[in-house]
Order: structure tokens, then sequence, then C-alpha cells
């Protein structure tokens, strides 16, 4: 393996070696999604999708309280990189699950829980700049930071809990009963 990442760094650069990582991490995570595929018969297992998830939320929030704390002129700038990288890669891998555990959920509606998503996230999107520079400039970058911060930590156990219980809210929803496997 040091050999390939060797090779593959001189003859392509250093930042392909994180794409080729980044996609074996997702060839992982498709083999478990297929292998409870079929554990199940061939059927559906939303919950399977939400593996990443429960990744990336502990990456979300640990990138935003890194940013945060590490966005002082005197605090060396990798740390600050570190917590952009762990931040973007916990809101990709939370975007996507999410979207395909709302498309495996609802199958015949599909599109409209993914407009539902989409119309929350612009509302949320629309809400946060009237109150950002507020909160920027009472709190300071560091705790401005961490505000958003401590949200996230507080929502960490949700793809946790739609993960164990998931199957059981799915019996109860309406749209979502097709899905359900007894």
């Amino acid at each position: 393996m040091y050999f390939l990442l060797q090779f593959i760094y001189y003859q392509y650069g250093f930042s392909s070696i994180y794409f080729i990582l980044l996609a074996l991490k997702i060839l992982s995570f498709i083999r478990t999604y297929l292998d409870s595929l079929i554990a199940n018969q061939g059927k559906l297992v939303p919950e399977a999708r939400l593996m990443p998830m429960m990744i990336g939320s502990i990456f979300f929030a640990a990138g935003l309280f890194v940013m945060g704390w590490t966005s002082a002129l005197d605090i060396h700038w990798i740390g600050f990189r570190v917590g952009a990288a762990s931040l973007g890669l916990g809101f990709f891998t939370i975007f996507q699950s999410a979207l395909n555990y709302l498309v495996d959920t609802y199958l015949m509606v599909a599109a409209s829980a993914l407009a539902a998503n989409m119309f929350m996230r612009s509302v949320l999107a629309a809400a946060f700049p009237m109150f950002a520079n507020a909160m920027f400039d009472r709190l300071g970058l560091d705790w401005g930071m961490s505000l958003p911060s401590f949200i996230a930590v507080a929502m960490i156990p949700i793809p946790y809990l739609f993960y164990i219980f998931g199957k059981r809210i799915r019996a109860v929803g309406k749209r979502s009963k097709l899905t359900y496997i007894p």
C-alpha cells in the first residue's frame, strides 16, 4: 500500500492521495449497505444509509469547534484548515446520507420529501444572515462559532436514534409504511 501511495504522489501530486483514500472509504460504506441489502433478501434498509451520517455528525461538530478556536491571528493557520476539512467532511456525509435516507424511506413520494428538505434548508439559510453579524460581533469568532457547535453537538444523537428506532418510526408513518419490513 505504501508503494502505491508513493507512486500516486510522484505521478499525480500530494492532493490526489486524499481523494483516493476518500474513494476507498466510500466504497467501504457501499459494501456495508450492500451487505445489509443481501441480509434482508434484497429489501431496502433505509437505516443502513445512516452509518456515514453517524460519523459525519461528529466530524461536523468537531470541525466547528476547531475552526472557532483556531481562528485567531496568533494561532497557526493549519489548525483552521484542519477544522474546515473536518467540517466539510462532516457536512458532506450528513447531507448525502440524509438525502439517501429520505429517498429510501419515502419511495413513491421521494421528490416531495426532498423538496421539503430543500425548503427547510433554504429557510434556515435565509434566516442565518439576519443574526450572524450581530452574533459574531457580540460573541467574537471563538464563542460565535461555539454556539452553532453546541447545537451540532446536541444533534449528534439524532442519526443514532434513527438507526435504533427508525424501523418503528417508519411503521407508524403514513407515507413510510411502504418501506417497513416486519
